[in-house]
């Protein structure tokens, strides 16, 4: 139902004010009436009989009536529900767009923070240059330090090549003398010999003592011989040069010393100088891992500001969309006040009618209510119904022409078709055969009273102005006796007061009138089919109100109806979608210039922190998202059930219009009987002048009819006309219910253009959510195959890693081998053994250091894969912070709306439970986090503890976590991805329900429209009932 607004009641209070005024002058002039009817006039029994049974029915209406009353009130309750539901679905939708709100807030927070985290990041930036700056001015130290010890080796290298030289020599010589010494020493021996031989020939004497070893003189004593002074001199000779021998060999030794202690020199400045060499070949190495990643940065820094300055434009879309979402809310939580206020006064107006109609019915159980009065209330009632019944066929077959017509000039209409150029051609032409009618009609008029002047008869004159059925004008003029030749009874006047000349001429006027409406008809159907070939057929047809309107007045073009249902939809689905811009992915920090690490890696670790965070932040936008669309669902369940009940009151009203058009056919048939009686029994006359300047327009939308009583008194005056009890019967709808008929229309319409603005904002924010998950959808890929493409670059480099690490094991263990079977057979390496040694020195501490390198670099792996796990569980932490924030913010909420909190617990209680669920997902996602964070710590304790022991155990534990992680990687995107099936499901799933839920707005609309007529009619019965009422109680008391 449909209410008024109040300045529209003061409108209805004024009109219906002004009607009771004309009525209770009707009144007062049918108390006199039957005042003098009432002496010549008796009712017989059977019409007594009849009035009684009459009397019965209308009891048995009125009772009918005070049911329909009792069923205005359960629909009146029933609105008022409805009112109440949309209230709190308002305050549902209020709350909805705080809590986006809040969202827009954290977000835009997270832009300002990024921000200003791009201005570290350039600050940094240039920190980074100026210690590349310093980085290459010491290179270049570096180099030219390395240049002088290349130098200083060469020198140090020569200086051990003569010293090997001069060894070699020092060793052929050496050989060269203990080959002499040997052969000297066989010649002592010799000698000795001899020398012993010599002495047991010598004979011993008492007073002389021979010390052959021990002579230092060359003195001969009388008794030797001269070949022993010769073996003297020899023996002295090899004493002399066996010391000589011995102080060579002691120089020899220390040489040897010498030169070993300057190849430990040589061989230490030779690590020196490859430990140098690697340090260069490392900075070099790390100057172009630093170019590389300065420039990647500088691009990734312009990716993300071009990324930012999108996000923040897709940020602003959303505001201004949840603006105008607010906006909606708002328009129709107005239009709801406005619409229950006007329930309201509707309440408290048929409440006065059960009011009225109860003491109506307690009149007549008492017998107060004449019977008089119900006769003629039931006459006029007739009436009134034959009238509108007429009315009603009239229509209907307007309608059934135009049907025809527009069946029939469908196939002929061709794509561009003007209607506005057709409506105004057919306003003219119906205006244009208005006017030929009206001239007609006046000529006839003047015609007549010509005639009457001349013949001058003294008699009444009865000229009834009509418009007939098939919407031409129509007069007839009856000639009666006097005053005393009139029936009171109403019967048929005699046929020999009429005159036949005026008669003959009356149905030739008629004919001409036919033959000019035939002209003017085939006029205006050549028009309107040459209009129809060289155009289309209009897309909206007109309304049944606006073709009643052709038979009076010209035609209004009606207000365009609204957009349907079905086209809004289409509209929306084949709406492009908003670009959405896509949530960068972001990249590692690169690689400071400084020789430490550590820096590089926390950054690392921070963009690895930030790049979970932003899952995080997507994952929760996708709950949200996926709350509202619960909402929607339960949105439309709700509006499901509306569907079902105008459902059931469309049956109700279905019975109640049978039942009316019923009443309606018999109250009809009735009125007019009471009224065409009425007219001949009116005996009070008025003198009025006539003439054809004050022949009265036909007024629009009303079919007029006068009754006239003339007597000529004068040939040469003017006709003069005494109108006895002029009385005009509105047969087709008054101005005031025309104008409340089109108010209500306008109402209507806009109750539907709401209606469609409603369910396109709908349908765009179901578009606006579908696309968020979409990119969300994206964005969640991307990090996937990110983070697959990580886990197998990781793979990938471990493999090497121990690919290479076996590698180098296997070269250690063939050069330990090869050195100790070296040192175990020095035949194996010759005389230049200790030199190929040292050669192979550099490459083994090559191969140490490489090994310790990929060592450091699985250690800030596995601290990486710690800092992740924190990282992890500074998640979980900060989503309880959330939680807790939420539960604070639903008991802020939940003190503000204490009044509204009895019509809004079922959603509170809803919200509650899911909250409830939320937290408790949350929960046991914190406890699994914090139970593998522990598993992982202890995991990486015992890495630790093998690390100390054996490394290779650290690279199997290595492998083991990363390959937990891979699973639960997959393990989490295949959730995912069911969780998204599932989405897309119901998102498939509420398309459909939209579909059919526009099906039935669009039927409900039909349904509210034919409500509204039916409640119309009715108010129309209603006041008519009124009206006879108040004459009906007028006349009563007059009686009294």
């Amino acid at each position: 139902m449909q209410g008024f607004t109040p300045e529209q009641m003061q409108i209805i209070s004024n009109l219906l004010d002004e009607q009771v005024g004309t009525l209770q002058r009707e009144n007062d002039q049918l108390r006199q009436q039957i005042s003098i009817l009432s002496d010549g006039t008796s009712i017989k029994r059977s019409d007594y009989q009849d009035l009684e049974d009459r009397y019965r029915k209308e009891q048995e209406e009125s009772m009918k009536l005070n049911r329909e009353l009792n069923d205005m009130k359960s629909k009146y309750a029933a609105a008022m529900n409805q009112n109440r539901i949309l209230e709190t679905q308002v305050n549902s939708h209020n709350k909805d767009v705080n809590t986006s709100t809040q969202a827009l807030k954290t977000k835009d927070d997270k832009i300002n923070q990024l921000q200003e985290e791009i201005k570290q990041l350039d600050q940094r930036i240039m920190k980074q240059k100026l210690d590349l700056s310093a980085f290459l001015m010491e290179k270049t130290d570096m180099q030219q330090k390395i240049n002088d010890l290349c130098q200083q080796n060469l020198e140090l290298q020569n200086v051990t090549q003569e010293l090997i030289e001069k060894d070699n020599q020092l060793v052929s010589a050496l050989s060269d003398n203990a080959t002499e010494l040997a052969d000297k020493e066989r010649q002592i021996d010799d000698l000795e010999k001899k020398i012993r031989k010599l002495e047991s020939k010598i004979p011993s004497k008492e007073n002389t003592e021979i010390e052959i070893p021990l002579a230092s003189t060359t003195e001969i004593t009388e008794s030797q011989t001269v070949i022993d002074e010769g073996l003297l001199k020899k023996y002295q000779d090899v004493k002399a040069e066996n010391r000589q021998l011995n102080s060579q060999l002691r120089q020899f030794s220390e040489d040897i010393k010498r030169i070993e202690r300057l190849q430990t020199a040589v061989e230490k400045k030779k690590k020196e100088i490859d430990i140098l060499q690697q340090m260069l070949d490392k900075s070099e190495q790390e100057k172009r891992e630093l170019h590389q990643i300065a420039d990647q940065f500088s691009i990734d820094l312009k990716n993300t500001k071009d990324k930012l300055s999108i996000t923040e434009q897709t940020c602003e879309e959303k505001v201004k969309a949840i603006e105008r979402e607010i906006q909606i809310y708002k328009e129709r939580f107005d239009h709801d006040t406005n619409h229950r206020e006007a329930l309201e006064v509707e309440v408290v107006e048929k409440t006065k009618e059960i009011n009225e109609l109860r003491e109506t019915n307690q009149q007549l159980e008492r017998g107060e209510f004449g019977l008089s009065q119900a006769v003629t209330q039931i006459k006029e009632l007739k009436a009134m119904i034959d009238l509108r019944d007429k009315s009603i066929t009239h229509l209907v077959r307007e309608l059934n022409t135009m049907d025809k017509i527009i069946d029939g000039l469908a196939g002929v209409i061709q794509p561009d078709f003007d209607v506005e150029k057709f409506i105004v051609s057919v306003e003219d032409d119906i205006a244009k055969a208005q006017d030929n009618r009206l001239m007609i009609a006046s000529r006839e008029l003047n015609k007549r009273l010509d005639d009457l002047r001349h013949k001058r008869p003294h008699s009444q004159i009865k000229i009834i102005i009509e418009n007939k059925e098939d919407q031409d004008m129509h007069m007839t003029a009856t000639l009666y006796g006097k005053n005393n030749d009139i029936e009171s009874g109403g019967s048929a006047v005699p046929s020999n007061f009429v005159t036949r000349d005026l008669q003959n001429d009356y149905v030739n006027e008629e004919e001409d009138l036919n033959t000019i409406k035939e002209d003017e008809n085939e006029k205006t159907k050549r028009a309107s089919f040459d209009e129809f070939q060289s155009s289309s057929l209009p897309s909206d047809s007109y309304s049944i109100e606006s073709f009643d309107r052709t038979s009076q007045e010209r035609l209004v073009p009606p207000k365009p109806e609204p957009v349907e249902v079905e086209y809004a939809d289409i509209e929306t689905q084949c709406r492009p979608e908003t670009s959405m811009s896509t949530i960068p992915t972001i990249k590692p920090e690169p690689k400071p210039e400084d020789n430490t690490y550590k820096d590089w890696i926390e950054n690392m670790k921070r963009d690895y922190k930030k790049a979970v965070q932003q899952t995080r932040d997507l994952s929760m936008e996708n709950d949200e998202l996926k709350a509202k669309v619960d909402k929607l669902f339960e949105e439309k369940k709700k509006l499901q059930d509306q569907l079902a009940r105008k459902d059931d009151e469309k049956k109700d009203h279905e019975e109640e219009e049978k039942t009316l058009r019923m009443t309606i056919d018999r109250m009809e048939l009735e009125n007019e009987k009471t009224r065409i009686k009425a007219n001949i029994k009116a005996k009070l006359y008025t003198s009025a002048t006539f003439s054809s300047a004050n022949i009265p327009a036909i007024i629009p939308n009303k079919l007029q009819s006068s009754t006239l009583d003339c007597l000529v008194d004068n040939p040469s005056d003017p006709l003069v006309l005494k109108i006895k009890s002029p009385e005009t019967i509105s047969i087709l709808p008054s101005e005031a219910e025309l104008k409340r008929m089109r108010a209500k229309e306008d109402a209507a319409n806009e109750k539907v253009k709401q209606a469609t603005t409603e369910i396109v904002s709908l349908q765009r924010l179901v578009a606006d959510s579908q696309t968020k998950l979409d990119q969300k959808d994206r964005t969640i890929k991307e990090r996937d195959q990110t983070i697959n493409r990580l886990e197998k670059n990781m793979q990938d480099e471990r493999e090497k890693y121990k690919e290479r690490i076996h590698e180098i094991t296997k070269q250690a263990q063939d050069t330990m081998n090869a050195q100790m079977r070296e040192a175990l057979d020095p035949s194996l390496s010759g005389v230049h053994s200790t030199e190929t040694d040292y050669r192979k020195l550099p490459e083994v501490s090559e191969y140490i250091n490489n090994l310790k390198r990929e060592n450091n670099s699985l250690k800030e792996r596995n601290e990486e894969l710690q800092q992740l796990f924190q990282s992890i569980k500074n998640d979980a932490e900060s989503l309880r912070v959330k939680v807790k924030q939420l539960e604070a913010e639903r008991n802020n909420n939940d003190d503000e709306n204490k009044p509204d909190r009895d019509e809004n617990q079922q959603t509170n209680m809803e919200y509650m439970r899911k909250l409830q669920r939320q937290n408790s997902e949350l929960k046991k996602k914190i406890m699994y986090y914090s139970d593998e964070n522990e598993k992982l710590r202890a995991l990486r304790e015992r890495k630790e503890i093998d690390d100390r022991k054996i490394e290779d155990n650290n690279d199997n534990n290595s492998q083991e976590t990363i390959e937990k992680l891979t699973l639960k990687n997959k393990t989490i995107a295949q959730k995912y991805n069911n969780l998204k099936q599932a989405h897309m499901d119901q998102a498939a799933a509420l398309e459909k329900e939209k579909q059919k839920g526009e099906r039935l707005k669009s039927a409900l609309q039909k349904k509210e429209e034919t409500v509204q007529l039916l409640t119309e009619k009715n108010q129309r019965y209603k006041h008519q009932n009124e009206k006879l009422k108040a004459l009906i109680n007028k006349k009563k008391e007059g009686q009294n």
